[in-house]
């Protein structure tokens, strides 16, 4: 898998917005530790998310982050059987945060497919049809 996602690492002016793009952040948790000469500042929270897919659809959700954004996006490349409309989006859930991170793998695909694909018909959809033949009513 080839990792896309943009840099959060950078500053928002300057990072890369034209696939995935941070809208807001609501902090749920917030922590301030004084020490000394510096205060350092945490919070937890969930950001709010763009995805822009080939084809003019937006995906919006909601996305919990402690620390940062703590997400990543991917597609296979096309030399390994991959499409250029079809996203992996990964996360880790955090420990800290049991009842409102959570974690897992999430494919993301357009919701019509291309008319100049023809659709693979598998063995489920092969024996669905077959069965359809049969039915008695």
């Amino acid at each position: 898998m080839q990792e896309i996602g943009p840099d959060f690492g950078v500053a928002p002016q300057k990072r890369d917005t034209s696939l995935l793009k941070s809208l807001g952040y609501a902090a749920v948790d917030k922590e301030t530790e004084d020490w000394g000469i510096t205060r350092h500042r945490y919070s937890a929270g969930f950001y709010n998310m763009e995805l822009y897919l080939p084809g003019g659809d937006t995906l919006r959700f909601r996305h919990f982050g402690a620390l940062g954004i703590n997400l990543e996006l991917f597609r296979v490349p096309k030399e390994y059987g991959g499409r250029d409309d079809v996203f992996f989006i990964a996360q880790d859930p955090n420990p800290l945060y049991p009842d409102l991170s959570t974690g897992g793998v999430y494919v993301i695909r357009p919701r019509y497919l291309p008319e100049d694909k023809p659709r693979r018909s598998g063995r489920l959809s092969a024996l669905l049809q077959a069965t359809g033949k049969n039915d008695h009513r």
